[in-house]
């Protein structure tokens, strides 16, 4: 299997199992909850990715043997753009949402100030 198959395997589950979360949750505030997970499941990785690259020799971590026995470990480019493209679309999910929530939040107040009229 190639990094691109895998990447599309990987992917295609995470969406499937992200769109099930949503669908049980109705959609409500989605780009919140698909920015927090896609930001979590980054995290996630940079993290394992940490834990390997600072203990190595750790038998338990490296896959019981050296660092280099980890045979798609080398590709550092596609890994760290498809880490830098999830904190880019979580961002922006996340932002997204809080601009929203804002217009929202104003215009409900904008909705009590007629009834009020």
């Amino acid at each position: 299997m190639d990094k691109w198959s895998a990447l599309l395997a990987f992917s295609a589950a995470s969406a499937v199992l992200t769109a099930v979360g949503l669908a049980i949750a109705r959609f409500k505030n989605w780009r919140l909850k698909t920015g927090m997970v896609l930001l979590f499941s980054c995290l996630a990785v940079c993290g394992v990715m940490f834990v390997i690259l600072a203990a190595p020799s750790t038998p338990v971590i490296a896959g019981a043997g050296n660092i280099m026995q980890l045979k798609d470990f080398g590709d550092y480019q596609t890994g760290g753009t498809t880490l830098l493209l999830l904190l880019l679309v979580s961002g922006t999910l996340v932002i997204w949402h809080t601009r929203v929530s804002k217009l929202k939040d104003k215009i409900a107040a904008l909705k009590q100030r007629v009834q009020r009229l």
